[in-house]
């Protein structure tokens, strides 16, 4: 931003009054360069042009914001529940984030270190940085813009298949590649990749027919095997742990999801192909398991529990109903159990199958003409329609949806049959921003 010395110095000024407003209203920053407790931002370099102190607590301070010119060095990564120094990003600069997992790169706006260690980045203009509580697994407080009904694209088919059962596809950022499951791939399930190619290839056979996967936090694969009746892991090296006790006695393990601190949490459906001797409609419920453990926590039932997504903020948990048409959503404690909703979040869907979202918290609902998809606080905002040809025992339409590419604005639907994609999405979707901090490249 070139100017003048004089407008520059007046810009300054005017940055620094607002602040100091924002300072005495809303109290996001310190008032000197001591370090501060509890996560409370350190204070502005001097002029507001040197980088600030971190602060420091329990929590973790964020470092103090900087405006041009020059500006500030770049934050460096604090200690933990130390925040780092002030960037120098013109005018929107935050604290360096702190902490010690992803995430703790100083002089990003947004930036925050683990969860309990890390300062949080800066607000505009200039201020200090936030309470960090954005820890490697979560999504930080990125504005995006309001998705709209024309924004979205439409559908194109991608060559490959027919599959027997596709579903639960997932964006994988160090191959740069789709992984999707088939169901009935081979007989006893495969996991394809979709490459960078085009091509489609198996990544894994003999999956006990797996319809959900999801990274885990160490970045291996969790897999929910409707036919082999569990819920395993998939480490890098290709070895196959089952994390349910003996005994569980589990129906059609259908999707999963993983919460940053390695909470999984999964439904359990009773579901064809490999399924069913319930029926689909049956009271079932939302399991959870927390790490080290393997005792399955009962959270409420639901009424064909299928597709199975966390919030952007990991306080709300989507469930679709299969059996009953609906999406419920529970309420997330920080311990991680569940408080299921009194009424639904949508209903009257045509058999909702899975569901996705981006990272503006925007849900895409598997239906049996489409992906429905919904802001967040539950408006409908388009159908779009998918072709799903060929048919099912339960349901023609589609099975689920992701995004990926190397923006991840490529959103990927899946159908019994078939795989789909829309370009240039104006939002990533929320896995993608999360398994690309998540998940470490060797």
């Amino acid at each position: 931003m070139a100017q003048g010395a004089a407008s520059s110095n007046a810009f300054e000024l005017n940055v620094a009054r607002c602040a100091r407003i924002a300072l005495a209203t809303f109290a996001l920053c310190g008032c000197s360069n001591a370090p501060k407790a509890d996560g409370v931002g350190g204070a502005f370099g001097a002029d507001m042009q040197a980088p600030g102190s971190g602060g420091t607590g329990p929590v973790g301070g964020g470092g103090s914001g900087v405006v041009p010119p020059p500006g500030g060095a770049p934050g460096a990564a604090g200690g933990l529940g130390q925040g780092g120094s002030g960037a120098s990003v013109p005018v929107q600069s935050g604290g360096g984030g702190g902490g010690v997992a992803n995430f703790a790169t100083g002089g990003s706006v947004n930036g925050g270190g683990a969860a309990a260690a890390g300062g949080g980045g800066g607000v505009p203009p200039g201020m200090g940085g936030m309470v960090g509580v954005h820890d490697a697994g979560q999504v930080p407080p990125t504005t995006y813009p309001a998705l709209t009904a024309a924004a979205i694209g439409t559908p194109v088919a991608v060559p490959g298949g027919p599959y027997g059962l596709a579903e639960s596809p997932l964006w994988d950022p160090c191959g740069h590649r789709l992984l999707f499951a088939d169901v009935q791939g081979g007989g006893t399930g495969v996991i394809n990749s979709l490459g960078a190619d085009g091509k489609v290839s198996v990544f894994m056979s003999n999956t006990g027919n797996t319809n959900g996967i999801a990274f885990d936090i160490d970045g291996s694969l969790i897999m929910t095997q409707m036919g082999a009746k569990h819920v395993a892991r998939r480490d890098k090296s290709g070895n196959v742990t089952v994390l349910d006790p003996p005994g569980s006695m589990l129906h059609t393990p259908d999707d999963v999801i993983v919460r940053s601190d390695g909470i999984i949490y999964f439904t359990d459906g009773d579901f064809c192909p490999v399924g069913n001797a319930l029926g689909y409609a049956s009271r079932l419920p939302v399991y959870a398991i927390k790490p080290g453990s393997s005792t399955l926590l009962n959270d409420g039932t639901v009424s064909g529990p299928n597709g199975i997504e966390l919030s952007p903020d990991e306080k709300t948990l989507y469930v679709n109903g299969f059996g009953e048409g609906n999406v419920w959503s529970f309420q997330v404690a920080a311990d991680g159990s569940l408080t299921k909703g009194t009424t639904p979040f949508a209903s009257g869907l045509s058999k909702p199958d899975s569901l996705c979202l981006d990272a503006a918290g925007n849900l895409y609902v598997a239906v049996t003409t489409g992906l429905q998809v919904f802001s967040p606080d539950g408006s409908k905002l388009k159908l779009i329609p998918v072709n799903a040809v060929g048919s099912s025992c339960l349901n023609p339409g589609v099975t689920n949806c992701t995004f990926g590419g190397d923006d991840g604005k490529t959103l990927y639907i899946t159908t019994w049959t078939s795989l789909y994609k829309v370009t240039n999405m104006p939002i990533p979707g929320l896995d993608f921003v999360v398994n690309t901090k998540r998940v470490k490249c060797n």
